[in-house]
């Protein structure tokens, strides 16, 4: 558990790395900077994860998602409008392994000034299809279009403020680790350094502003850390005069733990468009159109008991 938590972490570093990371080295920052006070723009991101495992022996589950996620293919497409202060991402993902395969399309849309989320019920019903955990009718419609999710399990505000502190940051990297050439900087960290990077983002982060796991401590997290050893973290980005146009963020890392050992290499591209121009929104919420979360578990726990009540078929 401990070795999921440091590497869904990481993740989330190199997402606020690849949207908002810094440059040789002024420059870096500075297009960084000028993105990050720009009123708008739009982001579409291309993910690539892959993972390589020894086969577990008895878990024939664990080999079936190391394969989905070998062959997934996602894209993000993400828009923001500080004046209105909300963000929306579209996650595009489609994968497949042996007979099993799927295809999603998740819209999420964050309003940071009354810090709600919101999803589309239509989302929720593939999902539910494809993963049919709770019994559900082809038939069953949502009343609502969206639904708002409660803003206490996501603190967008304490998201922002890792943002700021991974900016910070980076402000701390030696000029050593950038280069600057033909309107491309790249910013390069060893192995030893992004577990340095990494170590003092969730000390900070996580401890320091309570915001640390509960019934975890810092010496889980250091124990954690143990079983991963990092290779190299490159950030390419291409710039146009001050602006970012594009960005690749690439790194790969090895855990090896309980005597078994797993390597995993995350690639992220970003292409930036409209920046500080007018940008439209797909989603749009509203009190009449969106249930609170209370609503859906309420229909959740209905459709379980009319599945329970329901006669078997070969009753009927």
């Amino acid at each position: 558990m401990k070795k999921v938590i440091t590497i869904f972490t990481l993740t989330a570093i190199l997402f606020a790395l690849s949207a908002c990371g810094k440059t040789a080295k002024e420059t870096y920052l500075e297009a960084h900077s000028n993105l990050m006070e720009a009123d708008s723009y739009q982001t579409t991101s291309t993910i690539n994860l892959n993972v390589e495992t020894a086969e577990i022996e008895g878990m024939p589950e664990a080999q079936m998602v190391v394969g989905l996620l070998n062959n997934a293919e996602i894209t993000a497409e993400t828009t923001v409008d500080e004046k209105k202060q909300i963000t929306e991402t579209v996650i595009h993902l489609k994968t497949m392994q042996g007979p099993m395969s799927f295809e999603l399309d998740i819209p999420v849309q964050m309003n940071m000034e009354n810090q709600n989320m919101y999803i589309k019920t239509e989302t929720i019903k593939q999902a539910m299809t494809m993963f049919p955990i709770v019994p559900m009718s082809q038939e069953m419609e949502f009343e609502s279009e969206y639904v708002i999710l409660d803003s206490e399990e996501f603190n967008m505000k304490e998201e922002n403020q890792q943002q700021k502190q991974i900016e910070e940051m980076m402000k701390s990297v030696s000029e050593e680790n950038f280069n600057e050439e033909d309107g491309q900087v790249t910013m390069k960290m060893e192995g030893g350094q992004v577990k340095d990077f990494v170590r003092t983002f969730l000390s900070s982060a996580l401890s320091e502003n309570g915001q640390m796991p509960k019934g975890m401590t810092e010496g889980d997290i250091e124990e954690g850390l143990k079983a991963i050893q990092f290779k190299e973290l490159s950030v390419k980005s291409e710039l146009d005069g001050s602006q970012l146009k594009k960005e690749e963020v690439s790194v790969g890392f090895s855990v090896k733990e309980s005597g078994q050992e797993g390597a995993f290499q995350l690639d992220v591209k970003n292409e930036y468009e409209n920046i500080g121009e007018d940008v439209s929104f797909q989603m749009n919420p509203t009190e009449e159109n969106t249930m609170t979360q209370k609503q859906l578990e309420e229909k959740f726990n209905q459709m379980m008991m009319d599945s329970m009540m329901a006669p078997p078929e070969n009753m009927q």
